[in-house]
This record gives C-alpha cells, structure tokens and sequence, in this order.
C-alpha cells in the first residue's frame, strides 16, 4: 500500500531520526502527484519544526511551484542542490544523493542534475524531526503564502548516512531491501499499513523497518476512510525482495613505480 495526503493539512511526523550525517546522505522515495506545480517544500525534509534557518535545516525535498523539485543540503550553512522536474499523473521513483564530490537527484534511475558537493559536513541539527508532506520549516506557510502540504501519494521512502551510487538506486528501486543486511540504512518507510481505501482510524502509525529503534512517524490530520487522505493502492512497482547489491568491479593488471609526491592514472580494459 501507499500513504495519500491531500495538500491540505495531512502530514507525517518523525520525531527522532538520524541526526549525525558526516558528508553524505541519500533520501528516496516514489511519488504520484496529480500536478507537478506542487507547494514550496511539501515533499519532505528534516530540520527544527516550524523554523527557518541556516542552522536548523538539514536537508528538504522542495518543490518549487513550477514543476520542478530541489534537493537541497545544508553543508555547514550553504545549501548544496540539484534540481529535476516533477513527473505529474502517474507514479515515479526519486533519490537525491550528496557526498564530498557531487549533489545528485535521479529520476527513476537516471541522472537528471549534477551540482557542488560537500566541502565541509552535513549540518547535525540534535532537535531536528522529519515531515513527510508538508515543509518542515513552516506550520503552514509565509505570509500569502499558498500552505505547504503536498497533495500526492507516496511509498517506499528511504533515508541512508551515505551515498548510494547509481547502480544501487536502480538495483532497489523496484523492490524491498532486506533491511538487515543493508549499510547505513537509517529511516525506511514501506508505507505497508492499514487497508487500501477502507475505514483505517487506528491506523496512525508509520513503521520504521530499519531496524533502528524509536524511528516510526506519526499521521497527522488524515481522515483514514475513504479514496483520499488515507492508505491507498501503491503504483510503486515493489516486487519482492531485492536480490542484494554487488558493486562492480574491474581489474587492474601490470607493475609500475611510483614515486613519492608524484600521481599515476590507472586504466583498465573495461568499457
């Protein structure tokens, strides 16, 4: 199943995630959203509840109210980002990725945007929360301001310390990672609650399958019955496990010297 919010006041609240990022993280998830033009911020983000500043936010999926969605991350007080556009109507995998080379966003696999790195750390902000579906910097917006609630559904978020590569993403995309046996997996929501578009009011809690404890979010403002504003079918694509990720490898043969201070380029056969 997936989670319906419906741009008016329907959020998810994490109140106690992973708060001690070095310089990488990965953030990913699937989304259907009816239109592209979608609030300022209502995708999802972490930092301190209802303030808006340089040394609280920590990272923000941020639609931009044009179609197009920023992941930003607060590198010591300078956002990093990359930007893709929002794919409306149907559903799409999304994973925005920092490290110390690049801050990346993928679309359904692909690379769409390539921007600056982390040159220092990842702000660590110890009272930061995570909402999903609506800007965790504002209780509703500035002022005249339309709110910032997203109105989408949503499935399969995933919060990692670290930078997940492109082979990786798509290796997991369309299916569940055994969170066992997974490095640096901090925060995973299957969104596999409740029954699909049937009378759900007790069904307020978002599990955390990280194996992480205290990390589950709470629903806010849902109504629980019906098409919206509820546990709905997922269009996600989820198939089962996924078979575990082997990074490539390419190997590297001869000799040569090298000398103290100087560099060297080493070259394999593998295209």
């Amino acid at each position: 199943s997936a989670l319906n919010f419906d741009g008016t006041n329907d959020y998810v609240a994490v109140n106690n995630p992973y708060r001690t990022f070095n310089k990488e993280i990965t953030v990913e998830f699937w989304i259907n959203t009816p239109s592209a033009d979608m609030p300022f911020g209502s995708v999802m983000g972490q930092g301190t509840s209802n303030v808006d500043n340089m040394t609280n936010n920590v990272w923000l999926m941020h639609p931009n109210i044009n179609g197009t969605m920023t992941f930003y991350v607060n590198d010591a007080g300078i956002w990093r980002a990359a930007q893709c556009n929002i794919i409306a109507g149907s559903w799409h995998h999304y994973a925005g990725v920092a490290s110390a080379t690049s801050t990346k966003i993928y679309v359904d696999g692909a690379l769409v945007f390539t921007g600056a790195g982390i040159s220092n750390t990842i702000l660590n902000n110890s009272s930061s929360v995570i909402h999903i579906g609506k800007d965790v910097r504002y209780n509703v917006g500035k002022p005249f301001d339309i709110p910032r609630y997203g109105n989408m559904s949503i499935d399969e978020v995933r919060i990692w310390n670290r930078a997940l590569c492109q082979d990786e993403i798509v290796n997991n995309k369309n299916c569940e990672p055994n969170a066992v046996l997974q490095t640096g997996l901090q925060e995973y929501y299957r969104f596999n609650q409740g029954n699909v578009n049937s009378n759900n009011a007790g069904v307020t809690t978002l599990t955390d399958a990280s194996g992480n404890s205290g990390r589950d979010g709470t629903l806010n403002n849902f109504g629980l019955t019906g098409l919206t504003s509820n546990w709905v079918a997922s269009g996600s694509t989820n198939t089962g496990t996924c078979a575990a990720f082997v990074a490539p490898t390419a190997p590297i043969t001869g000799t040569t010297s090298i000398c103290i201070g100087a560099s060297t380029t080493l070259a394999n056969s593998i295209a």
